[in-house]
C-alpha cells in the first residue's frame, strides 16, 4: 500500500514539474519573439 501511495505522490510532482517547465518555456519563447520583433 505505502509503494502504492508513494507512486502516486512522485508521478504527481513528475507531472506538476513537467507541466510547470513548459509553461515557463513557452512563456520564455514568447517574451525572446517580443525582444526580436
Amino acid at each position: 500500500m505505502m509503494i502504492a501511495i508513494a507512486s502516486t505522490i512522485v508521478g504527481l510532482a513528475l507531472s506538476a514539474f513537467f507541466s510547470g517547465s513548459e509553461t515557463g518555456f513557452y512563456r520564455v519563447a514568447r517574451v525572446r519573439l517580443l525582444m526580436h520583433a
